[in-house]
Formats: C-alpha cells, structure tokens, sequence
C-alpha cells in the first residue's frame, strides 16, 4: 500500500503535465488536427475521401479497382480418400501470396465446390 499511493501520484503528475503540455503549444488532441478555429467547411473538405492518404486502403477504392491474378503451378503436399492438399501461389500487386489449397475428392458439383477462405495478416 506505501507503494501504491506515490506510484499513482507519479502517474497523475505525469498525465496532467502531458495534457498541459499540449494544451499549451495548441496542438490538437485527436488525429484530424482541427482546432477551435477550424471551420465546419474546412473541417468537411479536409475529410473527404480523396485527401485521405489511406483512401487506398479503404473499402470503396478497393471495390473499384481492377485485380488480375492467376493461380500458378500447384505442388501436391499430401492426398488421401477424402481430399488433396496442394501448395499453391498467385500474384498480388507484385507479390507471391502462398497458402493450402484442399479440392476434396470425388465428382465436382455443377457449381463447382464450396470454399472456405482463411486469411491472416
């Protein structure tokens, strides 16, 4: 308990002298860089989509851009009654994405096999 009361002092001192801080240099306190004097106009324009720089990342560019991909060459890794599991590849934007593909065994549907796609990142 003696430790506890000067550690949380020290923390209150330091989150209070941080806010000061940056109370006073007039630097904003949230990620868009608004200030007081910041118009409602400014503030809209500012926020459209094109000026953001991460518009890229963003659903809707995504949607509209144009992807052109095929899968390469697939490499048997291990087969059984059931199911084959390939190692296969393609490319994305320049890059070589690799991952498990699994085509189970027997006649395919009329509309082709389902898929379950796993991705990390």
């Amino acid at each position: 308990m003696k430790l506890f009361l000067p550690l949380a002092l020290i923390i209150a001192i330091s989150a209070s002298s941080l806010f000061y801080f940056l109370k006073i240099n007039n630097e904003p306190l949230n990620n868009f860089g608004d200030s007081p004097e910041t118009s409602i106009s400014e503030q809209s324009e500012r926020n459209s989509l094109s000026d953001d720089p991460f518009y890229k990342l963003t659903i809707p560019y995504l949607r509209e851009r144009d992807y052109v991909s095929q899968l390469n060459e697939k490499e048997l890794i291990s087969s059984n009654n059931e199911y084959s599991t390939y190692l296969a590849s393609y490319d994305s934007d320049g890059l070589d994405i690799n991952g498990l593909l699994t085509i189970p065994s027997g006649e395919q549907p009329a509309g082709g096999w389902p898929a379950v796609v796993f991705i990390h990142g």
